[in-house]
């Protein structure tokens, strides 16, 4: 990445992209094979080097805001599908962007922008635990009769 070139860009996007049509389409069938977990583990690493690098020169609370948003995204999304490996999966990438706000960005900002980030990753961990606490119920839960 030199001097705002972008031409990584679409290449990125394009690989992400594949990697979700493909768990979206065929993660059941995966899931039951066991080779769900690493075809996950690639989408949310290309996602978090992707996003570092689309939002690092905004400033490293932006990076942080990125992962937030994506891991978010991802157990919302796992909670649709009912999809309790993919939102497990997702709280790596929500530890470690928490654990980059709450510990770099915090410290190294204003007071104002410090309380604001606190706040929001607060906010999403609560969200996310509350999604993760559904999640878990899941089991127990009957299946529905026809």
């Amino acid at each position: 990445f030199v001097g705002g070139d972008f031409t990584w860009l679409p290449v990125s996007i394009g690989a992400l992209a594949s990697l979700w049509v493909l768990i979206s389409f065929r993660g059941e069938e995966m899931d039951k094979h066991s080779q769900y977990g690493p075809l996950l583990g690639a989408a949310h690493l290309l996602a978090v080097l992707g996003f570092y690098r689309l939002t690092k020169d905004s400033g490293s609370l932006e990076v942080s805001i990125s992962w937030l948003v994506y891991a978010i995204a991802v157990i919302a999304y796992a909670y649709t599908r009912r999809d309790e490996t993919m939102a497990k999966s997702a709280m790596f990438v929500l530890g470690f962007a928490a654990c980059k706000a709450l510990l770099y960005d915090a410290a190294s900002a204003p007071t104002v922008v410090r309380i604001v980030c606190l706040l929001l990753t607060g906010a999403a961990l609560y969200g996310s635990g509350f999604l993760m606490r559904r999640i878990s119920t899941w089991r127990t839960e009957k299946p529905a009769q026809p």
